[in-house]
């Protein structure tokens, strides 16, 4: 298998064998969605032009189970290989305990676990109503699978000298040129929009109509770790891949790196960056729509 899949990470985890994988290193859902959206005209007055901020990341975030993914890990993870996942508070207890605790049948633990790392994010959302302290960071939390039970160095380690390896990465959520914006058509046919004032359909049709992955990562992170955690040539899946940035990332560390995505929509616009087709249409093809 390789490049983004649109496909559920069950039915790639049932396709691969036992021991079969060097490293899943993922961003899994947080379980955080609510009906709530925050930011009415009162309380986004005097924060500029921001949109309103959703709540409801979709039905993916609501139907996760961590255990799964740690169980699933477990199995097709080789001896020393790497599981790695971005965890908000909700799941960050479940992850710790899973990677530490969870034993096999014989009564072995599955992982050893390595590490958490913070991630500080320089452009969270505002807290509007004031009420609370503002949600800026989230966690990275890692282990190696041991093999039955025993210690074992993991596959792939890179020292980087003190200055670069503390557990702490500050800067920017993704933004800019990064990250990806899009219209769909009345048949779900996808039309990048990458500047917002040269898109054609953005201003027949406002700028609140463009489409966007709630919780794309920046390449920085994912260059970070595998820089840290891989070797060329390492096999590496993401099964909760979103628009595959973790697969474009891999690509500069010459991994063989695939991922699963559910959603059709965003397999495409990931599958569209991944091969080089993201460009917006011309005014001229978008007038014929």
């Amino acid at each position: 298998m390789q490049g983004l899949l649109h496909s559920s990470c069950e039915d790639i985890f049932r396709q691969l064998e036992d021991n079969s994988i060097d490293a899943i290193i993922t961003d899994p859902p947080y379980v955080v969605s609510d009906e709530s959206t925050t930011g009415g005209e009162e309380e986004i007055a005097n924060l500029g032009h921001r949109r309103a901020i959703q709540r409801n990341m979709g039905k993916w975030d609501e139907e996760f189970d961590p255990d799964f993914l740690i169980e699933q890990a477990a199995r097709v993870l080789v001896p020393g290989g790497w599981l790695v996942v971005f965890s908000g508070d909700s799941m960050f207890g479940k992850y710790h305990d899973g990677i530490k605790h969870r034993c096999d049948e014989q009564g072995h633990n599955l992982f050893a676990y390595k590490w958490t790392v913070t991630w500080h994010r320089t452009n969270a959302a505002p807290h509007i109503r004031k009420t609370n302290f503002v949600s800026t960071n989230e966690f990275i939390k890692a282990g190696i699978k041991l093999d039955d039970g025993k210690k074992i160095k993991p596959i792939s380690w890179n020292w980087l000298g003190q200055r670069n390896m503390a557990n702490f990465i500050q800067g920017p959520n993704c933004m800019g040129r990064e990250r990806l914006y899009w219209h769909t058509d009345d048949h779900g046919v996808i039309y990048p929009c990458i500047q917002y004032n040269h898109c054609h359909w953005c201003g027949s049709r406002g700028k609140d109509d463009r489409r966007r992955h709630p919780t794309q990562k920046p390449l920085y992170l994912w260059e970070h770790l595998y820089k840290i955690l891989t070797k060329p040539g390492m096999k590496v899946f993401d099964p909760y891949a979103g628009l595959g940035s973790s697969g474009i990332a891999a690509k500069k560390y010459g991994l063989d790196w695939f991922g699963s995505e559910i959603s059709e929509e965003y397999a495409t616009a990931g599958q569209m960056w991944a091969s080089g087709r993201w460009r917006p249409r011309s005014d001229e093809q978008l007038d014929l729509l």
